[in-house]
């Protein structure tokens, strides 16, 4: 829905001189597909009038060049907008060569592309992409602890997803101990073993700590 609301922003859909449907294209890999095909399903509720959404796959990251060809073309015409799904090294790519193809389509991205490092990569080009993003922590005492105990290690922030990928490292960490059972010499476990784990380390009367 963050997504497609700022779609529609870019787009300016609904504004007088808006002449058609309100075109949209998105340029997607396989693991954003979910991603891709929920926008036309989250449209009607944001916007009434007519809409077109041309979803286009990366085939692989040489042939990115030629497929953003056929996004900026559209099926019938040309997108209003355009929106980059990928996961990172795709969508680095994506975006380098959109820039240098010298397309001026409003474009977005999702928040794959909300990593420190990869806006170190891609500099300049990054300016202007607006998208959605997650949270860095949760606004917690656990997501503050969070926040300060990577700042202490690292020396720097944390970015988007780390806090993420800590908990399930901690949670798969936790559930393996349990499923090795107790003792000096705890025995060693199976994948089967440690998704059993996963449900006996949280306590259900305790305190819900959500996640991140």
């Amino acid at each position: 829905a963050v997504i497609a609301r700022l779609a529609l922003q870019k787009a300016n859909a609904g504004k007088p001189g808006h002449p058609g449907p309100l075109r949209i294209g998105i340029f997607a890999d396989g693991a954003h597909r979910s991603l891709a095909e929920a926008i036309p399903r989250v449209l009607p509720a944001l916007y009434q009038g007519p809409v077109v959404v041309d979803i286009h796959y990366v085939s692989t990251v040489d042939k990115i060049g030629a497929d953003w060809a056929k996004v900026v073309d559209g099926t019938n015409s040309a997108p209003d907008v355009v929106i980059v799904a990928m996961l990172p090294g795709k969508a680095i790519e994506a975006i380098l060569t959109y820039r240098q193809a010298g397309y001026t389509l409003p474009i977005l991205s999702n928040n794959s592309f909300r990593r420190d490092y990869i806006l170190r990569q891609v500099g300049a080009a990054a300016n202007g992409l607006e998208g959605s993003s997650v949270m860095v922590a949760d606004k917690s005492r656990s997501g503050a602890a969070f926040v300060n105990a990577f700042r202490a290690a690292t020396g720097h922030m944390s970015e988007v997803t780390a806090s993420g990928a800590y908990d399930s490292a901690a949670s798969l960490m936790l559930a393996a101990i349990v499923a090795g059972g107790e003792g000096p010499r705890p025995h060693a476990v199976t994948p089967a073993d440690i998704r059993r784990g996963l449900t006996r380390i949280n306590d259900k009367q305790g305190r819900i700590i959500r996640p991140t």
